[in-house]
């Protein structure tokens, strides 16, 4: 070891002449293994203590009467014998020396105990695993050899290897050589004086194994004949003079106790809390004395539990043994703390288990933390998951905060809710545990495991964004608390706390500016400014602050510490303390006696009755008279409190209410939500704060009334009552009649503050219902950009309103008010069947006095149902209320339809039934969500012929009894299943509501008939016209349909659309072919996507949001417009004023006042243009399409110039944000008209308004200058972003118009002529996503004639791009290859033909052409592209990595490659192969080869690419790939076929090696057919393809023409022989590629 401390590398000068063979049983292994020589020779140079075991792992007990030694020799002599030791010279491999140190560092850094240390020994002794062994062998002779620096080791590092080297011998792991060589070390630390350091180290390793030593009596005699032997601990003592003679000494109580406790428990759970408490017992600390090892047998049933006798034993042996030697560590507290909670009664699992769940926990490291909680998750069932964790908290998270991020990643990989529920928990019970220890005796450990267990709560609450709830935990007062308890409380809760708010710094719920942290911090901030508070406190205040990046000065405090009288939640004091039970809160409130309805607010004369007066009061007990005084004393007391104490308690509450509601309820359109809930919370908070305010005043009062009274009574001085009898009777009276006084303050307060609290918030209620009622969402755009900007996910408000589990604080309000029992749900729902009962036969009563003898069947029905609600007011139960809500439901529907016209009749009947529903809605009953719930149940399982009645509906879903989007549903799906009833409601239903006719604002919104409107107009499809009925109502149907607002009825617009004349518009969607046709069904829905996209980003663009009246203004000031533009005769500086002066109109007409108007009018201007666009296009037929084409020309140009002069006149000349910004605003407008007329129209649609308008803006922003150096990359970026938004894929109505927009003269220039190419990015992607719409076309045999016209213009495109930046096709070919089919092989022909403009190609004809000599061959090509990227998963591109690495050939790879490659991810069902990954292996591959080859300063020759790594990944792939997957592989190469560069030269060699390597005849003609198929189609032919193919057919090695496939059929001869006179002839390539590219 080379003088380095143990846990570091060894010295590299260890002498190494020793074979690792020559390792005897010392470590474990076969004695028949190694150095027979050398063991001899060192077994008799030590003379070992037990004789030699039979074997290493069967090691007999030495017999008592085994022949010692002489005495033990010179420590030098030792060192000398233990050289000799076989193994103390081995080497070990870098890897095992590095794991075997690791774990020395994890064990002294508290990761590991040295129990675990000792398991993990145990395991890689007895593993298979050649490593795990020699990482055994290298742990147990670095430490033997770092016996010589032990003296120089620091107390705490000396004891824990004190521990660990007693350890070995107590458990086995070292045998006979090692062993008597451990015993040895262990005689002469003994030897040395007591205050020796390696003397405390002898006896920790003695007290380890001290239970052995019976088995070696003479080393017992050895030790006791030390001279200072009776300095020795008792124990220990004990121990060696009984071993002498082979016995254990009887005294020892402790361990027999536990023995029979572990017994009596006779299970697994016993051994495991003496585990627990041996683990802790064994770890690091100071003193002289020894740990308490308590055995703990295991039963083979592994059912039992853990006796409580445990702890017990292990008190008593603390107390007999003296300090602990692990007090640093010692958690004792915390298995006490286990006593009587039922902690230490759990079911844990099998010794088995145990063990490799506490290997598991050794070995965990981040970079194995999957694998080792599925590992975790196998080894446990759910029956032993409180077990587990209680493990992890107390032997694991208690005392390795070090590893505290390592866990909680552990359990979020585990993923087990339940477990991770239990972790929080036992974490609260241990800190409180400690919370409440004692804390005068207590040592620095219970701190720092408590610092410990604050860390962990915080990672798993607040890191978490999770809540430490009030019931668990108060910061806060728990602060409180320990200031006031005194310095020794502080030094436990600050640094907790501290570490608890920590986690703060990584939340996005909790940290800064959150108030609850802020207030925390704030009485810290208190703390930190005390002067006597200790400096490690203040430091510790500090940091956190730092942490958290706060100022302490910029933190609010508000004086808490000196607020003696403030209520706080005890946490810090223990049960005895309080005097009250254990497990009972630590804050006592005096209990209720009224529950809210028996408090009566008619007078407070209606609650004398309940004032007590008892006997046994003093006063009433000499004088009876005096009981009247106290019911006026209390009267007085209420009447001159209560106004002002209602009044604040009002006003606070309101005041918090509303704000909470008003955040809370933002995004909530449902009013009747909202009103619940602020009522529920505000008449909670109002209870509450009458009780806190008024019951001290309330207290006082009466006394003082009642000693007032009772000093003006004759009967008191009559008595003789002296003056403390007086005040003490005075004072129980008080106290006794204050919940009569309070609570009728409170009901009164309660009852006042709902009205109040209705008043405060009518603004938003009212709001939410004229949304409603206007059809329209309501949806508040600040609060929701605020949450979607802000918030994170967990607690942000949706859009779609407050959820169950967000309601839940508020049904706590209404459950239960403060200062009144929890209310007897029986008496509750009694009082209020009752109540409804009686309104019901008011309506009753009504009708019978009208006596008109058509009403009695109806007055039958309400009779009855009153008598039902009668019989079920006293149960309460789910079961009579059902049956309930059925009779009312059932009768309404009933009722109704048949009901006479008499308005009289109608209200009254409507009414009782309402009532019955309202009334099973409110909260003291069944509550809303089971009413609405029930009712849609019982409509849903009606007769058809009673709840098809659209009035009956119409009223139930005005009162929330049943959800318009729910009805929408099932209704549409009824008339899917063929129900003509449900048909015919559906069409009077939309009629009803949506008819603009009827005078009234529709009731409901749009998407709440959705589906209905797609469900009737399917019933106008002609397949259903077979239907008589269904074509009679076919007229009501489009009548309804037309009712609907556009949201609505867009689908059934767009099918009856479909069968109309599709040749009326001349170039629409329709008139386009099928093709288009199919796609643009299936880009529905990612046109919708957008759309909704585009109206999240600009709420704007909702048409429903705009003003009443812009759209009348916006038509106005756009004919002016157009008529001023087309105006002639003007100089420019007169159109630059009459520009100036419109807009200057625009702005007074506050069009342009905000960013919101400008989209709005722009929104509206578009699509007045477009619509006048459609009607020129559809009433000028006859007069043919150029004039219809001129007028739209007309209206769209005018529009082109008013955006430009708007982009010219607005802002700062030299802003150019500002510019590009509303520029941006402009051209997203109109792309979301686009999108929307597009899904409106759809088969309808016309591109030309569009495409006129885009084209143009790019010319007139060209020549106005606005396309200058400074803004036109800008410009250029943002048109690209709007034309993605609008891609074929998307629009495919669109497809012909974006194609010529992106190829537009001014695009192309300014995109691809932008300095250092950045434009380039920008095209590829649009170019891209051409492609991607057009490949599921063109893979078929045949395409469309809408196809073909596309096709052909791509094709244009790539002859331009080839003609004028060829570059760009060279840096981007491997992603067009990517999307372009294998079928299209002249467009990949025009990609691969691309050479740079400054290269001069050599001609591929010139005979003899030595290409490996070309000057430009040994170039490497750019590309632009990060195809390594492709190489998707991950684990496939490792795995290739290491396979060309050149000694990472493995032998599954090929397998694997192959598995990847079959694994498509497109969602054309056609592709068996993932192309795009093949392609990414290919280059690759091929570029690794290349850069191999180059890195040797050789070139590429066919030599070169042969029998390496790269070449056998392509030999494997043509070997074992179908037909498909080696024509789509052979492509790949042959896209690399290019202009001359080492790429192309590789590739063409690989090609030319796999045809004459080819195996079968197959391949070979094959490659001929990829190479063939590309050279017969007309030109450009790319230069790499043509010598390749030359090569192959000139060259006698591959002797072609020889082949069968050649010569198969005459025709086939013909062919190769026309192809081949083509190729050979001698004719300038660089001519030929030139006309190419013309």
């Amino acid at each position: 070891m080379a003088s380095q401390p143990l846990g570091l590398h060894p010295s590299s000068d260890m002498p190494v002449d020793k074979p690792l063979g020559s390792i005897g049983t010392g470590f474990g292994g076969n004695p028949n293994m190694g150095g027979s020589s050398a063991f001899s020779s060192a077994a008799g140079a030590m003379g070992p203590f037990v004789p030699q075991p039979p074997s290493a792992r069967t090691p007999s007990a030495p017999s008592p009467n085994t022949t010692m030694q002489p005495p033990q020799p010179p420590s030098g002599e030792i060192r000398k014998q233990a050289a000799q030791v076989p193994g103390m010279d081995a080497t070990f491999s870098p890897e095992v020396e590095e794991e075997a140190n690791d774990n020395f560092k994890r064990l002294y850094n508290r990761a590991l105990t040295i129990d675990d240390v000792l398991d993990m020994l145990r395991q890689y002794k007895e593993s298979p695993d050649t490593k795990q062994k020699d990482v055994f062998r290298c742990m147990l002779r670095n430490l033997f050899e770092e016996y010589k620096f032990f003296s120089s080791y620091a107390d705490k590092e000396l004891h824990i290897t004190g521990l660990l080297f007693g350890g070995l011998i107590e458990q086995n792991l070292v045998a006979y050589m090692y062993l008597g060589l451990a015993q040895r070390y262990v005689l002469e630390s003994l030897r040395k004086p007591s205050t020796h350091k390696l003397y405390q180290f002898g006896l920790n390793c003695l007290d380890r194994f001290k239970h052995r030593l019976k088995e070696y009596p003479q080393y017992c005699g050895h030790v006791a004949s030390i001279p200072h032997f009776q300095e020795f601990p008792k124990n220990i003592a004990d121990f060696v003079s009984f071993g002498k003679e082979g016995k254990e000494p009887p005294a020892e109580a402790f361990r027999q106790q536990a023995s029979s406790s572990s017994a009596h428990a006779s299970g697994p759970g016993a051994a495991d809390l003496a585990g627990l408490v041996h683990a802790e017992h064994s770890m690091t600390g100071g003193g002289t004395s020894v740990s308490i090892q308590v055995p703990a047998p295991v039963s083979s049933s592994g059912a039992a539990t853990a006796s409580t006798a445990i702890a017990t034993v292990l008190r008593e042996g603390r107390e007999g043994a003296g300090p602990s030697v692990a007090n640093a560590t010692n958690i004792d507290t915390l298995v006490i703390g286990m006593e009587g909670t039922g902690s230490d009664q759990l079911d844990s699992p099998p010794e088995s288990i145990r063990d490799r769940i506490s290997f598991l926990c050794n070995n965990l490291s981040r970079n194995n933390i999957k694998e080792k909680a599925k590992e975790f998750v196998d080894l446990l069932s759910n029956e032993y998951l409180a077990w587990a964790a209680q493990y992890l908290v107390m032997k694991r998270i208690t005392i390795e905060q070090n590893y505290h991020d390592m866990y909680m990643q552990f359990l979020i990989h585990i993923s087990i809710h339940k477990l991770t529920d239990m972790v929080l928990n036992e974490t609260y019970r241990n800190i409180k545990v400690l919370l409440t220890s004692d804390k005068e005796n207590a040592g620095f450990s219970d701190r720092s495991l408590l610092k410990n267990l604050g860390n962990w709560l915080g990672l798993m609450t607040l890191g978490q964004d999770r809540p430490i709830l009030h019931r668990d935990l108060v910061l806060k007062d728990l602060i409180l608390e320990a200031h006031r308890r005194g310095q020794q409380d502080l030094l436990f809760v600050v640094p907790f706390v501290t570490k608890v708010l920590d986690a703060c710094q990584s939340s996005s719920v909790f940290g800064p500016p959150s108030p609850w942290l802020m207030a925390n911090l704030g009485v810290l901030c208190e703390l930190h400014a005390l002067p006597d508070l200790k400096l490690n406190l203040k430091f510790a205040i500090e940091v956190l602050c730092k942490d958290l990046g706060i100022e302490m000065k910029e933190i609010p405090t508000y004086d808490l510490l000196n607020d003696k009288d403030r209520l706080i939640k005890e946490q810090l004091t223990t049960a005895k303390e309080k005097n009250v039970p254990p497990g009972e809160p630590g804050l006592v409130t005096q209990s209720a006696r009224f529950t809210y309805n028996e408090v009566n607010t008619n007078g407070f004369q209606t609650m004398v009755h309940h004032i007590i007066a008892t006997e046994e009061n003093p006063l009433f007990n000499s004088c009876p008279q005096l009981k009247a005084a106290i019911r006026t004393a209390v009267s007085q007391a209420v009447t001159e409190l209560m106004p002002p104490v209602v009044e604040r308690s009002i006003k606070i509450a309101i005041a918090t209410t509303e704000q909470i509601v008003r955040k809370d309820f933002a995004l909530e359109a449902d009013e009747q939500q909202m009103r619940l809930a602020a009522q529920s919370m505000v008449r909670n908070l109002t209870a509450g704060m009458v009780m806190i305010t008024c019951r001290e005043p309330l207290i006082v009062s009466i006394t003082n009334h009642l000693k007032q009274a009772l000093a003006q009574d004759i009967n008191v001085r009559n008595y003789g009552l002296d003056k403390a009898t007086i005040e003490a009777g005075c004072n129980l009276s008080a106290a006794e009649n204050v919940e009569v006084a309070c609570a009728f303050i409170q009901k009164t307060a309660v009852e006042r503050v709902v009205s109040e609290m209705e008043k405060r918030i009518i603004d938003e209620i009212e709001t939410r219902q004229q949304h409603r009622l206007a059809g329209r969402h309501y949806v508040n755009d600040t609060v929701r950009t605020y949450q979607m900007e802000h918030m994170p996910p967990a607690i942000r408000l949706k859009v779609t309103g407050t959820e169950a589990n967000q309601m839940t604080v508020y049904d706590e309000f209404s459950r239960c008010l403060p200062g009144f029992l929890p209310s007897d749900g029986h008496t509750d729902f009694g009082q209020l069947m009752e109540k409804t009962a009686a309104e019901v036969d008011q309506h009753v009563r009504a009708l019978s006095s009208s006596q008109m003898p058509s009403f009695t069947p109806f007055i039958n029905l309400m009779t009855s149902l009153a008598a039902l609600i009668r019989q079920v007011a006293p149960k309460h139960e789910n079961t009579a209320a059902q049956m309930l809500l059925q009779k009312a439901v059932d009768g309404f529907l009933e009722g109704m339809p048949s009901i006479p016209r008499d308005r009289e009749l109608v209200s009254h009947f409507r009414d009782s039934h309402l009532v019955v529903l309202h009334a099973l809605q409110d909260p003291r009953a069944f509550g809303h969500q089971w009413t609405l719930k029930n009712t849609t149940r019982i409509w849903h399982e009606a007769r058809e012929e009673i709840k098809y009645n659209v009035e009956s509906v119409l009223i139930l879903i005005r009162t929330h009894l049943i959800v318009a989007r729910d009805l929408d549903t099932y209704v549409a799906k009824a008339i899917d299943a063929g129900s003509y009833s449900a048909l015919v409601f559906a069409t009077k239903y939309i009629h009803r509501v949506f008819n603009s006719e009827s005078g009234e604002t529709p009731m409901l919104a749009e998407g709440d008939v959705t589906q209905l409107a797609e469900a009737l107009t399917g019933q106008l499809n002609p397949r259903h016209g077979a239907d008589t009925s269904i074509t009679q109502l076919s007229t009501h149907i489009r009548q309804a349909l037309s009712c609907l607002p556009m949201h609505a009825h867009a689908t059934a617009h767009g099918m009856e659309a479909s069968s109309a004349d599709d040749s009326v518009l001349p170039g629409n969607l329709a008139a386009a072919g099928e093709g288009l046709d199919k796609s643009a069904g299936a880009s529905m829905s990612a046109c919708a996507q957008a759309i909704a996209t585009m109206e999240a980003q600009d709420p704007a663009l909702h048409k429903q949001d705009d003003p009443v009246g812009m759209s009348d203004k916006v038509e106005y000031l756009l004919t002016e417009w157009v008529r001023l533009h087309h105006q002639v005769g003007y100089s420019i500086k007169d159109l630059d004023r009459m520009h100036e002066a419109y807009l200057q109109r625009l702005r007074s007409s506050n069009m342009l006042k905000s960013d919101e108007s400008i989209t709005r009018f722009f929104r509206i201007s578009t699509e007045l243009c477009v619509e006048l666009c459609y009607r020129n296009l559809q009433g000028d037929v006859g007069q043919g399409t150029l004039l219809s084409r001129a007028k739209c020309y007309h209206t769209m140009d005018a529009f082109v110039k008013l955006a430009i002069v708007f982009l010219k006149h607005s802002g700062e000349p030299n802003n150019v944000t500002a510019r590009v910004s509303l520029l941006g605003k402009i051209l997203q407008t109109v792309a979301y008209c686009l999108l929307k007329d597009h899904t409106q129209r759809m088969f309808e649609f016309h591109q030309l308004p569009y495409h006129r308008f885009f084209s143009m803006l790019l010319l007139e922003l060209s020549m106005s200058g606005l396309l200058a150096e400074v803004l036109s990359f800008h410009v250029m970026q943002t048109f690209c972003s709007v034309f993605r938004r609008i891609n074929p894929q998307t629009c495919p109505g669109f497809a012909y118009g974006w194609l010529e927009l992106i190829s537009h003269r001014v695009m192309l220039t300014k995109l691809l002529g932008a300095t250092n190419q950045k434009g380039w990015p920008l095209f590829q992607q649009l170019l891209l996503d051409m492609m991607k719409f057009m490949a599921p076309f063109l893979r078929n045999a045949e395409l469309p004639k809408s196809m073909q016209h596309l096709y052909k213009g791509l094709l244009r495109v790539l002859l331009v791009l080839l003609h004028d930046f060829p570059e760009f096709l060279c840096d981007y070919h491997f992603v067009f290859c990517d999307v372009v089919p294998p079928n299209c092989i002249q467009m990949r022909n025009l990609i691969l033909s691309a050479f740079p403009r400054n290269m001069r190609l050599p001609d591929p004809f010139t005979p003899n052409l030595k290409v490996d000599q070309l000057t430009d061959i040994s170039q490497q090509p750019r590309l632009l592209v990060n195809f390594a990227a492709s190489l998707h998963p991950p684990a496939l591109r490792n795995s290739l990595e290491n396979f060309l690495k050149p000694t990472g050939h493995s032998s599954n790879f090929h397998a694997e490659l192959l598995t990847y490659l079959q694994q498509t991810q497109s969602d054309d069902t056609s592709l068996r192969y993932n192309v795009p990954l093949l392609n990414a292996v290919v280059l690759y591959t091929g570029t690794q080869a290349v850069n191999s080859i180059l890195s040797k300063n050789a070139t590429v020759t066919t030599q070169m690419v042969a029998n390496n790594a790269h070449m056998s990944i392509f030999q494997h792939l043509i070997t074992n790939l179908d037909t498909e997957g080696r024509y789509l592989l052979l492509n790949s190469i042959g896209n690399q076929l290019r202009y001359p560069n080492c790429h192309t030269h590789y590739f063409s060699c690989v090609l030319l090696h796999l045809f004459v390597e080819a195996s079968c005849e197959a391949v070979q003609e094959q490659i001929t057919r990829v190479l063939l198929e590309r050279l017969i189609v007309n030109r450009p032919h790319p230069w790499g393809l043509l010598i390749t193919f030359i090569e192959l057919i000139k060259n006698p090695m591959y002797s072609f023409w020889s082949h069968q496939f050649v010569h198969c059929a005459p025709e086939i001869e013909k062919l190769f022989e026309s192809v081949a006179r083509s190729c050979t002839q001698s004719k300038p390539a660089g001519r030929e590629i030139v006309e190419g590219h013309d």
